[in-house]
């Protein structure tokens, strides 16, 4: 899919769903970052059914383990450094694990975001997605998202997903003009909009004209609606956050900044939300009024589009 025009509502919409919960805060919550939590390998564990599972390498954590991967400062940079990237963890072993999650006293999982990161980028947490029309590959497939949900639901688990409309990931670079460091000009932000070089191509350069539509499914942003060079605020990153190669949080969506005088924008950013909610089969929440959840990701957009409000919910 590359446009909104390409989603099949009535499809998604017209078809049973899970009911969410009467009271969102009598669940048990457990939050995992989808990367870090597993990889389907491990051996010796419960799976769905109580039965000890064979065939994985990845042994069950004994006291002697601790600390074993900084045993020598050697040992700590190779850990750290691994920490940076992908390590593996995807929707099917999330799946895999959900029984374990049940016999915790789970009740309810929220998954960190599983949207398409830029392919060159190691944004290993999901937060920095590039398509929010596609599931990144080293997560999985739609299929595997259904399954892990419809596997939770079997087990009387509710799922949240983690979705993030205020902002993109690297899909653009910054022709700062200002703050030089020894690297160049650091577009860190000061309230005043900066120059863009151009989108990001799918191996991270900004080769192609920013604001103009883009063919490859790896390149700038998606879908292509939000292709139009306002729907960026292009204030920059923030401080205190550390500006390199990955260029990390440099590109910041305007559904916040702009979307009060784009509808466009607002329309695309409500699209995506009942988008994201019939994938996990979420009902729609309580409306923020009268209540203590409310929709994070267009929490400083609720005040201005109260439609908005309780498509997806969170704990403020």
């Amino acid at each position: 899919m590359q446009t909104l025009a390409d989603i099949d509502f009535a499809a998604l919409t017209q078809r049973p769903f899970h009911p969410s919960p009467a009271a969102w805060e009598d669940q048990v919550f457990y939050f995992f970052l989808l990367d870090r939590f597993s990889d389907g390998n491990e051996a010796g564990y419960r799976d769905n059914t109580g039965k000890l599972a064979l065939g994985g390498t990845t042994p069950l954590l004994q006291a002697a383990d601790h600390g074993n991967a900084v045993g020598s400062e050697a040992d700590a940079a190779t850990w750290r450094d691994a920490g940076a990237r992908f390590v593996g963890g995807t929707l099917r072993g999330a799946a895999s694990k959900i029984g374990y999650l049940k016999r915790l006293g789970v009740s309810a999982i929220w998954i960190s975001p599983v949207f398409k990161q830029p392919p060159w980028s190691d944004a290993y947490h999901g937060y920095g997605v590039q398509d929010f029309l596609a599931i990144d590959p080293r997560f999985g497939s739609r299929e595997d998202l259904r399954e892990l949900v419809a596997t939770a639901h079997a087990q009387g688990i509710h799922v949240i997903l983690d979705v993030i409309l205020n902002h993109a990931g690297p899909v653009f670079t910054y022709a700062a003009d200002r703050y030089p460091t020894g690297h160049g000009m650091d577009p860190r932000w000061d309230g005043r909009p900066y120059p863009v070089a151009g989108w990001n191509d799918a191996i991270g350069e900004p080769g192609l004209p920013y604001g103009q539509p883009v063919a490859d499914p790896n390149a700038a942003i998606w879908p292509r609606e939000l292709q139009a060079s306002d729907n960026f605020s292009r204030l920059g990153r923030i401080n205190n956050c550390y500006y390199g190669r990955n260029r990390v949080l440099t590109a910041r969506a305007a559904t916040t900044a702009t979307s009060a005088r784009r509808p466009s924008v607002h329309a695309a950013v409500t699209a995506l939300m009942k988008t994201s909610r019939s994938m996990s089969s979420l009902r729609v929440c309580s409306p923020c009024a009268g209540s203590t959840w409310r929709c994070a990701a267009v929490a400083s957009t609720c005040a201005q589009f109260p439609a908005t409000a309780g498509i997806l919910a969170s704990r403020t």
